[in-house]
């Protein structure tokens, strides 16, 4: 085979290597990020009530749903 050919055929397999991997990884999915992921109330008082908000946002290429969300 000649020198010529055999570059042709070895740049071919290198595209075709870089176009699988890129492919791969660029698959569109949600990924949520929050601003703070835990909070400390400090001392609370029996039956006081308390409630502080997290705030989050999706930073991802799809729809984010939230399903079977619980207090811990």
């Amino acid at each position: 085979m000649p020198c010529e050919t055999r570059k042709i055929l070895f740049v071919l397999m290198i595209s075709f290597c870089i176009l699988c991997i890129s492919y791969t990884g660029a698959r569109a999915a949600p990924n949520i990020k929050f601003e703070q992921t835990s909070f400390d109330f400090g001392k609370v008082i029996q039956g006081q009530t308390v409630t502080h908000i997290f705030e989050f946002q999706n930073i991802g290429d799809e729809t984010l749903t939230i399903k079977n969300v619980r207090a811990g």
